[in-house]
């Protein structure tokens, strides 16, 4: 009797759930998707890399659909002219984030990431003008490249020893030191085994960010799960308090000379003082907004690295072709700088290809509907998480040619007329990456410099695998390389 009861009320609310999710009202349609369960919602079709299953699930439903994430209604967006329809033309109804359980944690509504409204649009227009004068000052900027050099002698070990080696954790240490320096006047040793304490926190925020988090889309376990978040919380304290005390001596610097700009966040200091509203910015929407450049700058960057390398790894004859174009343009020298990248077009092109053919952020970060939304014949009904098939874009053979195949040349033909909002691995929309510009220079002097200095191939001479795995971040399964100094 009990199991037959216990059917009854699933059934009833299958059905309650599903006439409710049909239709928004008598004139509006929502996007199509597959069967909505109860408490579960469509998460039995995503256990396994969500990424691949919602570009398949795309290909049955359309490039605008409805997922259910546990209770959370979700539209998933695979189309360039809907994401400028949404995103651009709508933006003022879709620029908020979907802000959940972790995501407020890690926020507190009041960093760059996880906030919305007039807090957000504040912060984010004086770290937009921040890293606008950050291209003018050339010594900022030279640390990068100096950086770059640094990461290129860490490999130099390898080659003479003859050992194999894993280049992610490496590229991972490039890109946190240079966000170190521009914001703390810190860095880290490439030793890999003395790790900096603040890999760590980015290690389990990255973990709690994961697209279908339990935590957040099954709050009922929240009281089995005060360990998980008493854990997350200490690492990000340390790296709150990390960045406090550096927030503290470089407002101690320019109050004694305001005009002295050593880095970024001198400037971002600067930019405060002399905005219209300078007590606006206290000091903890600054730590927390200098913390989620590090969280965010770090991770994605040395991703995009590290599927770089793969790709110039089972591609030979272009990593040759791109390193005789680099060492050209650096005039023999066996170190590239910034000034020289428009020498540069089809190592430029491979990075392009790369962000393509494996955006790292394959889902994007969630924004809310904050009012009903026409998207093509539908409508997104208010509430609604929304994801931009970042992915599935790249993937899309109506777009692009062969998508599955690694080809910079594409890049560079002439006839190429893809829209704008096919190609989007910085994002779109006011939330576009604030940070792109400097992403991309550490990709290009990250890898260029590592790529005039060794010759690279995989351990076994076979391809390496190209599926990586999904979190934050569309990451490569962790690959050693085995490298020649040249």
């Amino acid at each position: 009797m009990l199991i037959l009861l216990l059917f009854v009320i699933i059934a009833i609310l299958f059905i309650v759930k599903y006439y409710k999710n049909k239709k928004l009202n008598n004139n509006n349609i929502e996007p199509p998707g597959p069967l909505n369960l109860p408490f579960i919602g469509t998460l039995y079709l995503l256990l396994k890399d969500p990424h691949l299953a919602i570009q398949n699930l795309s290909f049955k439903y359309g490039k605008v659909m409805t997922l259910f994430f546990a209770n959370v209604k979700t539209v998933v967006i695979s189309d360039p002219n809907y994401l400028k329809e949404v995103f651009v033309n709508q933006s003022d109804k879709s620029t908020d984030r979907f802000l959940m359980g972790t995501a407020k944690l890690i926020g507190h509504e009041k960093d760059i990431l996880f906030s919305n409204g007039d807090y957000w649009r504040n912060y984010r227009k004086i770290l937009a003008m921040s890293f606008q004068k950050l291209k003018d000052h050339q010594g900022i900027t030279k640390n990068v490249s100096e950086e770059a050099f640094k990461l290129s002698e860490a490999f130099d070990w390898y080659a003479t020893s003859g050992q194999v080696v894993n280049p992610g954790p490496l590229f991972k240490m490039f890109t946190l030191n240079v966000i170190m320096e521009l914001l703390y006047c810190d860095r880290s040793s490439y030793d890999l085994k003395e790790q900096h304490p603040i890999l760590m926190a980015l290690k389990l925020v990255e973990e709690s960010l994961a697209v279908g988090n339990v935590v957040d889309l099954f709050p009922i376990l929240s009281s089995f799960t005060k360990k998980y978040k008493d854990n997350l919380t200490q690492n990000l304290e340390a790296v709150w308090k990390y960045s406090q005390e550096s927030i503290h001596m470089h407002r101690e610097k320019l109050r004694k000379n305001p005009s002295k700009i050593d880095d970024l966040l001198d400037l971002f200091i600067s930019e405060i003082n002399n905005s219209a509203n300078p007590e606006f910015y206290n000091d903890e929407g600054l730590y927390r907004v200098c913390s989620d450049l590090l969280l965010s700058g770090t991770e994605t960057s040395s991703s995009t690295m590290s599927w770089l390398l793969l790709y110039l790894i089972n591609n030979p004859n272009f990593q040759d072709k791109a390193r005789s174009e680099l060492l050209e343009a650096a005039g023999g020298k066996r170190r590239i700088e910034l000034s020289e990248k428009n020498k540069t077009p089809f190592f430029n092109a491979c990075i392009k290809e790369a962000l393509r053919i494996r955006p790292v952020g394959a889902l994007s970060l969630p924004r809310i509907a904050s009012e009903d939304i026409s998207c093509g014949p539908y409508t997104i009904e208010k509430g609604s998480q929304i994801l931009m098939n970042v992915y599935g874009l790249a993937m899309d053979p109506t777009i692009w040619e062969e998508p599955e195949v690694f080809n910079p040349y594409r890049w560079l033909a002439s006839d190429m007329n893809q829209s704008s909002y096919a190609f989007i691995p910085f994002g779109c929309g006011a939330r576009i990456c604030v940070g792109s510009n400097l992403a991309k220079d550490e990709i290009f002097l990250g890898v260029g410099n590592v790529l005039l200095n060794y010759i690279f191939g995989s351990v076994d001479g076979n391809p390496i695998s190209d599926k990586g795995h999904f979190g934050i971040a569309l990451q490569t399964c962790d690959y050693n390389v085995k490298l020649t100094k040249i």
